[in-house]
């Protein structure tokens, strides 16, 4: 039977610990191929002896490793937010639904402000490039719209 390796994100994801734990445990023993090679089932048996050996079954070593990495997770999450490079998937729908809604109004809004221009129009050309003009000045004016200023809220008063 082949031997399955992988890198250390393999063998953190299969101990479900981090990567930098992958390392330290390294540091401490844990069984490596070559450079960041892992053979994935012999680093789970090392991590098993290890946590047993350190008094703690293998079971709860594994529940602690995934208690760990959930907590790193949400760390993770919680930091990507304060930068401002993740944003909660509620708000984003919102500001799209008020997008779409504009979209909307300003769309609807097109034929009773082109009406009194296109009566007067006897030829269909004329009416088609009097219509083409307002519906690309609308698709402007929304390019333009910003969604928030910076340093405000993205969601629509």
């Amino acid at each position: 039977m082949a031997v399955k390796t992988g890198d250390a994100a393999a063998v953190a994801k299969r101990l479900r610990v981090t990567k930098r734990t992958i390392y330290n445990l390294e540091k401490l023993g844990m069984p490596k191929q070559g450079p960041g090679k892992y053979d994935l089932a012999a680093c789970e048996r090392w991590y098993a002896d290890y946590s047993g050996r350190a008094g703690m079954p293998p079971e709860l070593a594994i529940q602690r490793g995934r208690w760990l990495k959930a907590k790193a997770d949400r760390e993770e999450l919680s930091l990507a937010r304060e930068r401002g490079q993740s944003v909660d998937m509620d708000d984003v729908l919102k500001v799209w639904a008020h997008r779409i809604q504009t979209c909307r109004s300003k769309l609807l809004g097109i034929p009773s402000r082109v009406a009194p221009e296109v009566v007067a129009c006897s030829d269909i050309r004329e009416v088609h490039r009097i219509l083409q003009a307002r519906i690309c000045e609308t698709l402007d004016e929304l390019a333009e719209t910003k969604t928030y200023q910076e340093g405000s809220s993205p969601l629509p008063s």
